[in-house]
């Protein structure tokens, strides 16, 4: 299967699960260069290696920008959805127009996402032990008031 059908192919889970699909794209682009890279390295053609290499990161750069600007939205999202508000956050624009967060903001805002859905969880868990202590409470007084 050439490599426009087999992207094509890729193309159509876009929609539904857009990160495995582009990092799909990326590595059947990126299995392309290997024959020539092989027979590059097998002649010790260094230049040709170079040029390939660079070849290879130019096209596969498009779908890593288009990843990390889905990862960066999907992460804004769940901080707002958590009313988490960072005005310093830093966002980067990639050579084809995609707006993603830097590294260093997109690692404190998922750290701060990552604590207030820990203490969320641990209210619910709390919650639970004490409805389950009144239950076994009610329980026992009904047993006792029946007897």
């Amino acid at each position: 299967m050439k490599v426009a059908s087999q992207i094509r192919v890729y193309r159509l889970f876009q929609n539904v699960l857009p990160i495995w699909s582009l990092r799909q794209q990326s590595r059947i682009v990126g299995n392309s260069y290997k024959a020539d890279l092989a027979e590059a390295e097998a002649k010790k053609d260094f230049e040709r290696c170079q040029m390939i290499m660079c070849d290879l990161h130019s096209e596969t750069d498009e779908y890593e920008d288009k990843i990390l600007s889905i990862q960066s939205r999907r992460l804004v999202e769940n901080a707002k959805k958590l009313f988490i508000y960072d005005p310093d956050l830093k966002w980067e624009y990639g050579n084809y127009g995609d707006r993603y967060l830097e590294a260093a903001s997109a690692s404190k805002l998922h750290h701060a996402v990552r604590e207030q859905q820990e203490k969320i969880r641990d209210f619910y868990l709390k919650l639970i032990t004490a409805l389950t202590g009144l239950i076994g409470v009610m329980i026992g007084l009904i047993a006792v008031f029946r007897k």
